[in-house]
């Protein structure tokens, strides 16, 4: 659930309905360069929503191959 949505900033009173996942930089970038958090908080909001994602599928096969500790540059798509 992105921080700027409403719903998620009750989770720093400590609701525990909200969980919160914890993303990599690399997948967390890829995350917010497809989607906006309009679409996050309304279909995406979970992260088996992330993973069946159609437009998530072929950054997910091929940044399961590289190192976990290698950053890479990340570019909005249009």
């Amino acid at each position: 659930m992105p921080r700027s949505r409403k719903r998620h900033k009750t989770r720093k009173t400590g609701d525990p309905t909200l969980p919160l996942v914890g993303l990599c930089r690399n997948c967390h970038e890829m995350v917010h360069a497809t989607f906006d958090n309009k679409q996050l908080e309304r279909l995406y909001h979970t992260v088996d929503a992330l993973r069946a994602a159609p437009e998530l599928a072929s950054y997910l096969a091929w940044i399961r191959k590289q190192p976990a500790t290698v950053r890479f540059r990340t570019r909005r798509r249009k």
